[in-house]
């Protein structure tokens, strides 16, 4: 049964902690890793274990967070903003694609992960965050104060290609669905009678809230 294969498991840890150093020191969540993954193997290729933060990610990504609204990417040891999401904090404060992040509340960025960065730039609503920027147009460098909003991350991107409107969904999450109406009645508006069809481009999408 499922509980007799839990004890065992515990039971055979419990015995590999009390001879190994190693196991002794690694911490809960490498063990639950090491447990899960193995045990999910010989299923099939979508079956897998998600961390705690990988959870928590997930989490924000189909359900909102609290945030500024930009995207970031790590690129030559700097973090850039790739984008700043429409009527978000972020663009209220004029925070612009293309700059790039080298302070978060007066500690110097540089060397941190962009998973370091995403902790710093999340929080509760109504809380703030201060960002030193370097932006290519100046010398010396932008100083913003954002107060962190709920920000339900973008899924759906459309443009017009001819007589067709593509849409790509790149996941299922809160306020997908309303997107894709907005984005197919924009395409009806912008096209027309003419509208030959719609692309509805769902590659390297992972799914996400069933609802939507």
């Amino acid at each position: 049964s499922a509980n007799k294969w839990a004890d065992t498991t515990v039971d055979a840890f419990l015995a590999a902690r009390s001879v190994s150093p190693k196991i002794r020191k690694a911490n809960a969540e490498t063990i639950y890793k090491v447990i899960f993954e193995s045990a999910l193997n010989s299923l099939d290729k979508y079956s897998r274990y998600a961390s705690a933060a990988d959870a928590r990610d997930s989490r924000a990504w189909r359900e909102g967070y609290g945030g500024i609204g930009i995207t970031i990417r790590s690129e030559k040891g700097q973090t850039k903003v790739v984008s700043v999401m429409p009527s978000t904090p972020a663009e209220k404060a004029g925070v612009k694609a293309d700059d790039t992040i080298v302070g978060i509340d007066g500690k110097v960025t540089k060397g941190w992960t962009l998973q370091q960065i995403v902790r710093h730039l999340r929080g509760p609503r109504g809380s703030w965050v201060r960002l030193t920027l370097a932006r290519d147009a100046r010398r010396s460098p932008v100083r913003v104060r954002v107060e962190r909003r709920f920000i339900i991350p973008n899924t759906v991107n459309y443009r017009r290609d001819g007589r067709i409107g593509y849409i790509a969904i790149n996941r299922f999450s809160m306020g997908t669905a309303r997107r894709v109406a907005l984005a197919v009645r924009r395409a009806r508006a912008e096209i027309g009678p003419r509208l030959r069809g719609l692309i509805i481009d769902l590659r390297n999408n992972p799914g996400g809230l069933l609802d939507q």
